[in-house]
Parts: structure tokens; sequence; C-alpha cells
């Protein structure tokens, strides 16, 4: 992987998917890496919305969950993501740093099927129940299932094993949070590492560090402390 003319391409020499995004300004300061979380449905959906010229924003990659990268904006150019935000003493970080969007539905809420109490309220008095279970037994299979679901705020579900619970950062209470896949966090190290050395970037920080308050991307499941060791602090990843 190396950058040519602020463009990512291949060790082969073959450039990286480009799909041009008109949602962007002037000339970088390159200081910061700003890591988000998508919170769409997929790869291509958070694309088409930050190529999108009525949406005005952007990101310069995004990284899908099969490791897939494309760029949209050159990393000399300032790319709409940060908004509203500070960081060390830098003001509306997107005039600062590189943004990387990671294809991620962001936190989630758990799924509730209106017939799980009946069916618990079977498993306590077999004799009782037994009218109710003739009912639901036939859906007992999938009632269980659904209720090892969680959903994203766009109403897709997602199973117990896409899924962490934890209390954000700047929370106090535990949510769902849908998790980075290996092969994300693989691809999104690698160019990072390229992205610091290249342009001598100082820090990497999440949406959430730079907007607090008003931001949760990319939130308790993305290892920020461990990423940020691998690029700054010699841990070997």
């Amino acid at each position: 992987m190396k950058i040519i003319q602020h463009r990512l391409y291949r060790d082969d020499g073959a450039a990286y998917p480009f799909i041009p995004s008109p949602n962007f300004g002037g000339e970088i300061q390159h200081e910061f890496l700003v890591i988000h979380y998508t919170a769409g449905r997929d790869a291509q959906s958070a694309i088409n919305w930050l190529i999108d010229p009525e949406r005005k924003v952007s990101a310069h990659l995004v990284i899908g969950r099969d490791g897939g990268i494309t760029q949209l904006v050159p990393f000399d150019k300032i790319a709409w993501h940060a908004g509203r935000s500070e960081w060390k003493g830098f003001i509306n970080l997107n005039q600062y740093s590189i943004g990387i969007e990671l294809d991620n539905a962001g936190f989630l809420t758990r799924h509730n099927n209106p017939l799980a109490p009946h069916l618990s309220d079977c498993r306590l008095s077999i004799v009782d129940c037994r009218l109710k279970r003739q009912t639901i037994i036939n859906h007992q299979s999938s009632i269980i299932n659904q209720q090892s679901r969680w959903l994203s705020w766009l109403k897709d579900e997602y199973d117990n094993s896409e899924v962490i619970e934890a209390v954000h950062k700047h929370e106090t209470e535990p949510r769902g949070w849908h998790t980075f896949t290996p092969e994300q966090i693989e691809v999104a190290l690698g160019v990072s590492k390229l992205l610091v050395n290249h342009y001598n970037l100082r820090d990497v920080v999440g949406h959430d560090d730079i907007a607090p308050g008003r931001k949760l991307d990319p939130g308790p499941a993305f290892p920020m402390e461990n990423f940020r060791a691998c690029l700054f602090e010699g841990l070997e990843c």
C-alpha cells in the first residue's frame, strides 16, 4: 500500500477504487486522523450518502466489513466529516484531519418479541400453560432467535454474535454496539500507519473525542487504545 499524489495505491501500482465526492474544501493542514463509524446499512449506502452533494458530508476513506477500501476525497483536500469539533487547541478539525469511515451500524437496541414473555411463563408452569405452549410451540425457535437479536436505528437486525454490550466513555448506562470485523481493523491499521508516516500526523482520535456529547462514533466496540498504541507508542500489532 502506498500514496501517490494523495491517492491510495496497492503495492502493485493499481489504484484503490476512487469515487470522487463533490463535498470537499481546500488544502488540509495535516495534524490528525479521525475514526468514524458510518451508522449505515452497508459500505455502498455510506458511499452513496457521502458523495451526495445535497448531504454536504464526506470522508477520505470508507472501509467495508470485508476490508475493502474506497477513497472519496484526495488526502490533501478537506473532507467534511468532523463538523463542530475541537482537540488539543484545534477548532473545526475538518481542516486539520483525515477522516476514515468504517462500515458499522453503531449503537443498537435489543429486539423484544411480544410472545417471549408468554413462552417464559410456560416454561415456569407447564401444566397451567399447556394451551399457551401448544399455540407457541411451533414458534419457539424463532422466538428464542429473535430474543437474541438487536436493531439498528434503521431497524436492521443483528445477531448477538455481532454485538457487544458496553458503556460508552461519555455515558453511564450500557447499550449494544455493532462490532467491527477483524478485516476492518487490520486494514484500518495498515492504512492508518501509512497516513501517519506519510503526512506526519500527530494523533488518532475518534469522532466522539473531538465532538463529545454530540457524537458517539466509533464507540466502545472500536479498540482505540490499542489502535493508538500501535500507531504512536511502538506496540507491535
